[in-house]
């Protein structure tokens, strides 16, 4: 009896286990016998042949949609078909054996602009264009299409968003290869000089400038000049920013809020559902580095911090709905890295420092100096001339605290549901109020404007 129930016991926890995993199988494709592996359109070698893979790329397939008990898997990356498991081996690049297999793959280069495709299909959605004279490496023939990578000359082993599908009449034969284990960067030394209004210079992971950061680098490896695109080791970068007499100027914007009371979320990503890190205020200069649906990715002006935002929030025009704030005794101030509360750098702020905030994050507000953003606490800032005062209602019979300063004696005062505050500072998770002649601090999420 008691093996029957540890028995059952484990039936029911192995679905629990397999869900604990990834869901995403990582592996590369192998063939002891040859230098391809066949892709089919369904799980049968009696299906179409959608086409022939070279060894050693990686694959990958989704376990939670597609199990391989029967022995084949449908690749998620690449989107072309199925392929039987024992053409797969996990993902281990320092495993490889470079002398099983094919190791030098052909060389092809885009015949004009040309766009990369996403699947195996003249319907399917372009990536992005990729700019006349691109090398490109072959990683699958496909029929009328080859499967293709696009960065391969320092990231051989890492295809991930940097591959897709490209139609065999877009392309012109080179009758070069490429080794997959070179790992060797041949390229010229050059200079990158930085934006106006940012600290830095934009780079991108592709050419349709939805997805950018920021290189610090004085000099750079280029790999290839395409005209108004330049691939280097590590990024993608606008030609301008190599030619020192160059246009090196972006873009410009500033934030825009429906009303006085709302805040613009500041978020990660460049979706709705990605979290956000501080709210900002009107009136905020930005620089503009790139668009994803929605949303676009700015730098703060004369910064290189950067932060996606609702476009529909952003103006060419400037509000009069900026914060003035003032420090009355003086304060420390630390530069507000954006995923940490750590303290990277202080500034030391005088008694009477006037400063411009541009938003807020939990108990602190934020504003820029030299060159960054800089978080100051709550406590620290009273505005200037009613800049940014508001009216509020309590929603809720509410705590107005003496202080947000952990370990220090908090006075606490009870304001009834439904009163009017005067709101001094609004902040994120707090905000600055008056009441009854006393300032104190209340959650902001209790406040109705």
């Amino acid at each position: 009896m008691k093996r029957f129930f540890l028995l059952m016991l484990l039936l029911c926890l192995l679905p629990l286990t397999a869900l604990a995993g990834d869901p995403t199988v990582h592996c590369f494709a192998v063939n002891p016998k040859g230098d391809t592996v066949p892709v089919y359109q369904k799980a049968s070698t009696r299906s179409a042949k959608v086409g022939d893979f070279y060894v050693h790329q990686p694959m990958y397939w989704d376990c939670w949609e597609d199990d391989d008990a029967d022995g084949w898997v449908k690749l998620t990356e690449p989107d072309a078909g199925y392929i039987q498991t024992k053409y797969l081996a996990e993902l281990q690049y320092e495993t490889r054996d470079p002398n099983k297999g094919q190791d030098r793959l052909p060389l092809v280069i885009a015949g004009d602009d040309i766009p990369l495709l996403s699947r195996k299909s003249t319907k399917a959605k372009t990536q992005f264009t990729l700019p006349k004279g691109m090398e490109l490496l072959v990683l699958g023939d496909c029929g009328d299409m080859y499967f293709v990578a696009y960065r391969y000359k320092y990231a051989a082993t890492r295809f991930d968003e940097m591959d897709g599908f490209v139609r065999k009449d877009d392309v012109l034969a080179t009758g070069e290869t490429h080794s997959l284990f070179s790992g060797d960067i041949q390229g010229q030394k050059v200079s990158l000089f930085p934006a106006e209004g940012i600290t830095g210079t934009p780079v991108y992971d592709s050419f349709a400038r939805d997805r950018a950061g920021i290189s610090h680098a004085g000099t750079i490896t280029l790999l290839q000049d395409l005209g108004e695109w330049s691939i280097t080791e590590w990024n993608i970068v606008e030609s301008r920013f190599l030619k020192e007499d160059g246009d090196h100027s972006m873009p410009t914007a500033y934030t825009r809020t429906s009303d006085d009371s709302s805040r613009l979320l500041r978020r990660f990503g460049p979706e709705k559902s990605t979290r956000y890190n501080g709210k900002y205020f009107s009136g905020v200069p930005v620089v503009i580095l790139a668009q994803s649906g929605d949303y676009t990715q700015v730098a703060l002006s004369g910064t290189s911090t950067t932060a996606w935002f609702d476009t529909d929030f952003l103006t060419d025009q400037q509000t009069d709905r900026t914060v003035h704030a003032l420090v009355p005794q003086g304060a420390t101030a630390a530069i507000a890295e954006m995923f940490s509360s750590r303290t990277l750098k202080s500034l030391t702020l005088s008694p009477g420092t006037e400063l411009t905030l541009i938003g807020s994050r939990g108990k602190d507000m934020l504003f820029i100096s030299k060159g960054a953003e800089y978080r100051i606490s709550l406590e620290d800032v009273m505005p200037i001339d009613n800049s940014g005062v508001l009216e509020a209602k309590t929603t809720t019979r509410l705590k107005m605290h003496s202080t947000i300063t952990e370990g220090v004696k908090d006075d606490i005062t009870l304001i009834p549901k439904g009163k009017k505050v005067t709101v001094l500072l609004h902040g994120d998770e707090y905000s600055k109020i008056e009441f009854g002649g006393k300032i104190g601090y209340v959650m902001t999420k209790y406040l109705k404007f």
